[in-house]
């Protein structure tokens, strides 16, 4: 993750088509597992990530 370097407690990184193809998925599912990552949030065509160090690891899913 090349943007990891700029990033802050205050970051929001936004990813679009996360599940476009299987490379995709895939790289949905490595970004998630990341240690400094502590939120995520799956919109089926966007990913939200959240770096906030005072919360706890948590991954959520919101089917429409």
């Amino acid at each position: 993750m090349t943007c990891l370097p700029f990033r802050n407690n205050n970051t929001i990184f936004i990813f679009d088509d996360i599940h476009w193809s299987v490379d995709m998925e895939d790289a949905w599912k490595i970004i998630k597992k990341h240690p400094e990552v502590k939120v995520t949030i799956d919109l089926f065509q966007l990913g939200v990530v959240f770096f906030r160090t005072e919360l706890s690891k948590q991954d959520f899913v919101i089917k429409f």
